[in-house]
């Protein structure tokens, strides 16, 4: 048997640790990770073996050569250019002519590969994906399979709201050598994006196993630190070079410890260290081969790599040093804080926690770096949530972060890029951060000034852009939030999510020449053109026949003066309590309209009434709603002759959705009615209007529907155990997102919250208090699979 070991990788999100090595050739506790790897599978008889390598790939040549002086023999295969995880393999299909492993050169894991082998053979399979179980399953494949182990379900690294499982990819897999035979040479291709959905479509034999024991994915910082924790405290077992100095403490050759140190229990030190006088090594600290520690000094929780330097007094907590690291007298390194090869940090200077210095920067005497020292910046892992980037404005969100995410934009937006932002000053303040980051790049910039969300939308449509950004100020004075739309208007989906934020975390922005910086293009009056085709939309001049009484509220002066002039333009009268009453956020998106009672319609309703609007055009095309939607608004639609297209709850697949099926752009569309308000509330007017009733009278023509939704708490780690519990204990129906439990009389549906530790539970029921006694089930029902995992 054979196998092939990934080991292409970059390791973008280990950065700075991977930015002179690839990810396979970083140090777990004193040895490159990719070493575990060779060691496994010669465990399991698996001598035989070819390296696929991409980044650096000289690195790893030159540390494993041959193989021989690990007992095995290796190949290498070189990609001139990233070929995916599927392209890479494909490559060696010439070594690889019997039944072969595929494995990362980049995890840590003690699984027994026999016992999987034994279950590949048994199933006849063409395919098996070796599983574990993981609390949090965002940077992994879910995977379900039937009762016989045979995969029906994938999904690659989903959002919260689409976790159907705990059970993940762990990237092992055992294939027969035909599988090569679905995956063209020198093309970009992917296991888990491309070939195993190609292979579930054509109905072949792709099983899964779960595997026991110890598995880590050395993807991040908080990862890779917590492998060594691992070690230390026996969650898995490894050959370690040094030898056991005594239980819990391992210590290489050469090592000199002075006068009054102390080496507490679960410690690693490697060879030819020298440890000075009254030093406190404690648990969880990994010392590396020749590393000098200074008198007085406290180090703790720490991985330092070979050849650094640690001077006297000095405090390092929770941190991880690269090689030939130099911190000089009395600096300290706080949690979680990294620091690149090569770095020098100079006396008396504080690094304060989280933070990450890039290699072969110098930090000057008594500094305090509350700030990333890169060639760009780093920032955190999730930046976007489920409305853009949003964050405290001079906290999270400063014009120094502007400025660096306007200079990584074009990785994503290409050239043309539209920029504007509401009437708050902070949000003017941070837009002109942000163009002056887009000019360095040499793109062509066109600002739009002060607008609401919907306008920018539209505005990227009527001049072509590839995109554009806003800027909005939220629920008080101090949250913003930034938009970034693609050409069709919508916010950017999760793939370009992703490839801006690994952009922030490499740092290396693509700055242009002096020479090659543009001005802006300023577009004035753009709010206008927009009202115009809006009204020009509609039919004006049944809303001024019937001179509605409207009162509304909005908590921007903008947004009031907008609407004033619109309104007055309809024949419309604003008074105190008008026969239209509503409110309408300062960005334009959300309308919130009360109906004869006095109360705000809720959303499920909204959803019915804009589907009802979006009926009476003479258009075909299908309406689109969330898969979370009552099923009286999918009888409605249907009974129309209209076809129902359910998209899921994240508004990239919505707003996605909603573009695909317009037939007319020219009216108000059904994803005008979703995402403006101001659209919503003509087309509502007209409607009114036309038919010649009123809103009371408009809202009896809805269908009728009993709805309950609670958001429970639900802690992070629990989330994808208590989806997977859902689905097999409870046998729900497979959804394109969340899990929807049918009953007799109604049906509940679970969604994981993208945000917080919570899931969503909604219920449709026959009665009203049907529908509240299954909201409450599934609430008792996660708090209690939350609870079981808390206890183990």
């Amino acid at each position: 048997m054979k196998a092939a070991i990934m080991a292409g990788g970059v390791g973008s999100r280990l950065r700075p640790l991977t930015c002179n090595i690839p990810k396979p050739m970083v140090s777990v506790a004193n040895r490159p990770v990719m070493e575990y790897t060779v060691e496994l599978l010669k465990k399991y008889g698996i001598r035989d073996m070819c390296a696929t390598l991409q980044y650096l790939p000289n690195k790893i040549k030159e540390h494993f050569g041959d193989g021989s002086r690990f007992g095995v023999n290796i190949r290498y295969y070189i990609e001139d250019q990233p070929l995916g995880t599927a392209g890479s393999v494909k490559n060696a299909e010439d070594f690889l002519d019997e039944t072969f492993v595929v494995i990362s050169g980049d995890v840590l894991t003690n699984f027994e590969l026999d016992k999987a082998l034994e279950y590949h053979k048994s199933k006849n399979s063409l395919v098996t994906i070796v599983l574990t179980r993981v609390p949090v399953p965002l940077e992994y494949g879910v995977v379900v399979t039937d009762e016989n182990g045979r995969i029906i379900r994938f999904l690659e690294k989903p959002s919260w709201s689409e976790v159907f499982s705990d059970t993940v990819n762990t990237g092992i897999y055992i294939l027969e050598p035909e599988v090569l035979n679905y995956i063209e040479k020198g093309r970009v291709f992917d296991f888990s994006k491309d070939l195993f959905p190609l292979l579930l479509q054509q109905g072949k034999p792709v099983y899964g196993y779960i595997a026991d024991g110890y598995w880590c994915d050395i993807g991040n910082i908080q990862q890779y630190m917590g492998c060594h924790r691992d070690i230390l405290m026996g969650s898995v077992q490894v050959n370690l070079k040094e030898k056991a100095w005594r239980p819990g403490v391992w210590m290489g050759d050469n090592v000199k410890i002075g006068e009054g140190s102390v080496i507490s229990d679960y410690v690693i030190i490697g060879d030819n260290v020298r440890i000075g006088k009254n030093v406190l090594i404690d648990s969880g600290t990994v010392i590396g081969d020749d590393v000098v520690i200074e008198d007085n000094t406290t180090v703790k929780k720490a991985v330092v790599w070979s050849n650094s330097y640690i001077g006297r007094n000095c405090e390092i907590r929770a941190s991880l040093l690269c090689h030939r690291v130099q911190l000089k007298d009395k600096t300290c390194a706080f949690e979680h804080s990294v620091i690149g090869d090569d770095t020098l940090v100079k006396e008396g200077s504080i690094i304060k926690p989280g933070i990450k210095i890039w290699p072969q920067k110098v930090i000057e005497q008594e500094s305090v770096v509350f700030s990333d020292v890169v060639w760009g910046s780093q920032y955190k892992k999730n930046l976007f949530g489920y409305d853009g980037i949003a964050g405290q404005v001079n906290i999270d969100i400063t014009p120094e972060f502007c400025a660096r995410l306007g200079s990584a934009l074009p990785c994503v937006l290409k050239d043309h890029i539209g920029v504007s932002c509401d009437d708050f000053v902070q949000s003017q303040m941070l837009k002109k951060a942000l163009i002056s980051g887009l000019m360095s790049t040499g793109v062509r910039v066109y600002d739009f000034g002060t607008m609401i969300l919907p306008m920018m939308r539209s505005a990227v449509r009527d001049y072509g852009l590839n995109g554009a950004v806003h800027i909005k100020r939220v629920n008080d004075d101090k949250t913003s939030v930034i938009d970034i739309l693609d050409s069709k208007g919508c916010n950017i989906d999760k793939d370009k999510e992703r490839k801006l934020e690994n952009a922030l975390n490499q740092g290396d922005f693509k700055r242009c020449g002096s020479e090659d910086i543009k001005n802006v293009d300023v577009i004035p009056a753009y709010d206008r053109i927009y009202m115009v085709k809006l009204l020009n939309a509609i039919d004006a001049s049944s809303l001024r026949r019937r001179h509605f009484t409207v009162s509304f509220e909005t908590s921007s002066e903008y947004m009031r003066r907008l609407l004033a002039g619109m309104l007055n333009y309809c024949g419309c009268i604003v008074s105190d309590n008008g026969e239209i009453n509503f409110y309408i956020d300062s960005n334009g998106e959300i309308l919130g309209l009360k109906g004869p009672d006095g109360k705000v319609l809720s959303e499920e309703t909204m959803i019915a009434l804009r589907s009802y609007l979006a009926l009476q055009g003479p258009g075909t095309e299908p309406i689109v709603i969330p898969v979370n939607s009552p099923d009286a608004i999918c009888e409605m639609v249907k009974s129309k002759n209209r076809e129902v297209i359910y998209t899921k709850t994240a508004l990239q697949d919505w707003m996605g959705k909603l573009r695909d099926n317009e037939t007319d752009i020219k009216g108000i569309t059904q994803f005008d009615l979703r995402f403006d308000a101001v659209s919503f509330l003509l087309k509502l007017m007209e409607t009114i209007a036309k038919e010649g009733i009123t809103l009371a009278e408009l809202l009896t023509k809805l269908p009728a529907f009993y709805f309950d939704k609670k958001t429970v708490y639900c802690s992070w780690d629990a989330k994808g155990r208590v989806m997977r519990s859902l689905l097999e204990e409870i046998h729900g129906d497979e959804e394109i997102e969340g899990v929807k439990i049918r009953h007799d009389k109604g049906w509940a549906m679970v969604l994981p919250d993208p945000d917080r530790p919570a899931c969503k539970v909604y219920a449709q029921g026959y009665t009203e208090e049907y529908a509240r006694e299954l909201t409450d089930m599934y609430v008792q029902k996660i708090k209690s699979l939350d609870s079981d995992k808390k206890k183990e």
